[in-house]
């Protein structure tokens, strides 16, 4: 009976650490989803500056679209005011994530859907964001975007 003591103080241990976690990782979903509304945001006031909040502002930071991996954060903000160039191109953006996993407690794997509502029609596709917590601040660190056919 004296042995069984400990473990189960550490069973106890083991289960309080593990609800804990999940809270938390249940709160940096919660985050995550809420930056990525204010990025949305962002863009659909022609920011693009406050919508790069967000990402890296590193020469690390990594984008892959339909031209291949592009790698800084000026590459990437170039990229995107090349591409959406005004307002009509930028049109009206919506995210859906679809999963928000996280990968450790400083990194984070959201795969989801973007739509963009343009008078010449509908743009949209799928990501895969890995978000990295560096210095207390969530940020986009890589970013594979691709664009399918909207109906």
């Amino acid at each position: 009976m004296n042995n069984l003591l400990p473990t189960a103080k550490r069973l106890i241990s083991i289960g309080l650490f593990l609800a804990a976690m999940n809270g938390q990782s249940q709160q940096t979903k919660v985050r995550i989803d809420s930056i990525m509304q204010v990025q949305a945001k962002a863009w659909n006031q022609g920011d693009l500056r406050a919508f790069m909040q967000y990402y890296w502002r590193s020469d690390s930071l990594c984008f892959i679209g339909g031209q291949g991996p592009k790698y800084g954060w000026d590459t990437t903000l170039k990229r995107y005011q090349t591409v959406y160039s005004d307002r009509e191109k930028m049109g009206k953006l919506k995210f859906t994530n679809l999963t928000i996993d996280p990968l450790s407690e400083e990194r984070i794997l959201v795969m989801g859907q973007w739509q963009l509502e343009r008078k010449d029609g509908p743009l949209g596709g799928f990501y895969t964001l890995i978000w990295r917590k560096i210095q207390g601040q969530w940020l986009i660190i890589y970013d594979h975007s691709s664009s399918v056919k909207m109906e």
